[in-house]
């Protein structure tokens, strides 16, 4: 029941999106906020909302992920290093059928050996890595293109 519900408000809202950064320590947090900016600026031109959220606690981005299956069209999601460890994400990720893209900064296959792997990239359509401030924007663009590919126009800004 739940989840039809949920369907049915993701249909008449496709053009939302949720960008989400964490587990990155604190010291990220302004760059995060340029991020985002950049990011607004893509979803403005698109003609999408997007919310945002920077948390470095793992309950808090799990609980914005189950907060999202209730109004967004799709996640891009940096978990940063809980990419390496967090099942709870991964597994909220996948629970909510919510298309997300995970992002990082850095190319993190071009990192130390645990970096390579990321528990939540299989509960993600894809990863973008290794550009910088532009993964973000390219996530977005990326859930744009999905929406649009599954016939979820965004509206005309």
């Amino acid at each position: 029941m739940h989840e039809t519900m949920c369907a049915r408000a993701r249909a008449a809202a496709p053009a939302r999106f949720v960008f989400s950064g964490g587990g990155t320590g604190g010291h990220l947090a302004p760059g995060l906020a340029v991020a985002g900016a950049l990011t607004a600026g893509g979803a403005a031109e698109a003609g999408v909302e997007l919310r945002t959220l920077q948390s470095n606690h793992e309950g808090a981005i799990v609980d914005a992920i189950h907060d999202a299956a209730d109004w967004a069209g799709g996640l891009v999601i940096n978990p940063g290093a809980y990419s390496h460890t967090s099942y709870a994400i991964r597994d909220a990720l996948a629970g909510v059928s919510l298309p997300a893209v995970e992002v990082h900064l850095s190319n993190i296959h071009a990192r130390e050996e645990f970096r390579r792997t990321s528990v939540v990239a299989p509960a993600c359509l894809g990863q973008i890595s290794g550009l910088g401030w532009h993964s973000y924007r390219l996530g977005l663009e990326a859930l744009v293109w999905r929406a649009r590919e599954a016939g979820l126009e965004p509206p005309s800004p």
